[in-house]
């Protein structure tokens, strides 16, 4: 198993949760913070490239 299958794993199990916990409290609260976190790491890796590319001059 790779890191990658690891992380698809997990983020299948967080949206199944999520979902869960969503239905029982009849809102969206946890689907949004998911979304949110998933935008923010996506942010922090572009950042991260960015920061990389600069360092070598591209």
């Amino acid at each position: 198993m790779t890191v990658s299958d690891l992380d698809s794993w997990f983020g299948e199990e967080a949206l199944k949760l999520a979902s869960r916990f969503d239905n029982r409290n009849g809102n969206d609260s946890y689907m949004k913070n998911l979304g949110n976190l998933k935008a923010l790491h996506e942010l922090e890796q572009k950042q991260e490239n960015h920061s990389q590319e600069n360092s070598r001059g591209i």
